[in-house]
């Protein structure tokens, strides 16, 4: 039987109608089976004539059952001659070249779907293309703006810092006069609230090298308790700085408290226990012998400890 389709117009009806022309070929009775009818007719013809010529003259003599057993083997032979002969390479012929027909139609069909997949692939990869170029442009774009955008921010910022910067300049060179008139005048205790109050270490430090401190306390203590422990405090922050000379006045500041005002020692006891332990973190550093400042710092070290002795008894 035949394959059936209702539509006659896409490609896979088509292969499959070329498949159904190399399984089901119109040619194949007339090259196969009608040659093989002929040679049988005519070679049965040419080997049974003999035999039953042979009967007829012969009629009479002998057996039937011989003359069945002699048309039998002839019959038997002259299949096996025309199986031999003409139907077995017919077959092998007609296969082979079935075979080739059934290769070259799954090929031919194969290369068509092939095309028609690599035609919808370029198409979709040129579409992916553009739309990728698309979101690259716009995404250069944006970043650009942002770009922009920040250098922008940045330059304000900057501008903004130099102008912060070149203000603090300004207050703190201000300051300087300031507090440098103060100790021309003698009023010590505003020169220190000053620097205490502008909390940048290095100002309080810029001061104290200003005055020496074993002359500024040696009669008398010009400073109010209070300024003199916020003095500590600062002083002591940071020792790796000024070394020297924040020891130095360290020693005096903590000589010239009183150790009998109750309402220090609250207060004391707390900023010279900070003290105490940032100089037993740097202890090893600053005890060595080979440092300059390591007579200055085991002398406060011990004036420490001897003062926070002092507060303890009196709480």
């Amino acid at each position: 039987s035949r394959l059936c389709y209702t539509s006659r117009n896409t490609s896979q009806y088509q292969t499959r109608v070329k498949l159904n022309r190399v399984f089901f070929p119109r040619s194949l009775e007339h090259n196969l089976l009608k040659p093989l009818q002929e040679n049988m007719t005519k070679t049965m013809t040419q080997i049974l004539s003999p035999p039953i010529d042979n009967q007829n003259q012969k009629s009479g003599q002998g057996t039937n059952l011989d003359n069945q057993i002699q048309i039998n083997s002839t019959i038997y032979n002259a299949f096996e001659q025309n199986f031999r002969n003409s139907l077995i390479p017919s077959m092998e012929q007609a296969t082979r070249a079935m075979f080739q027909q059934i290769a070259e139609s799954i090929q031919a069909g194969l290369q068509e779907r092939l095309s028609l997949l690599q035609t919808s692939l370029s198409q979709n990869q040129s579409i992916s293309l553009e739309n990728a170029t698309e979101q690259l442009k716009i995404s250069i774009n944006a970043l650009f703006e942002k770009s922009v955008k920040t250098q922008e921010v940045v330059q304000t910022s900057s501008n903004n810092l130099h102008e912060t910067d070149s203000i603090q300049n300004q207050a703190t060179g201000q300051l300087y006069t300031e507090m440098q008139q103060c100790t021309t005048e003698g009023n010590y205790e505003k020169a220190f609230s000053m620097a205490l109050g502008a909390r940048n270490v290095d100002v309080v430090s810029w001061l104290c090298s200003q005055i020496d401190p074993q002359s500024f306390f040696l009669h008398r203590n010009p400073l109010s308790q209070y300024v003199l422990l916020s003095l500590i405090q600062q002083l002591g922050f940071d020792l790796s700085k000024d070394t020297f000379l924040k020891l130095t006045w360290l020693k005096e500041s903590i000589t010239k408290l009183s150790l009998n005002d109750h309402s220090i020692v609250e207060p004391g006891s707390r900023i010279l226990g900070k003290l105490k332990n940032n100089m037993e973190s740097h202890y090893l550093q600053f005890s060595d012998s080979n440092n300059p400042s390591s007579a200055q710092f085991k002398l406060l070290f011990n004036y420490v400890n001897s003062v926070l002795v002092m507060f303890e008894r009196n709480k």
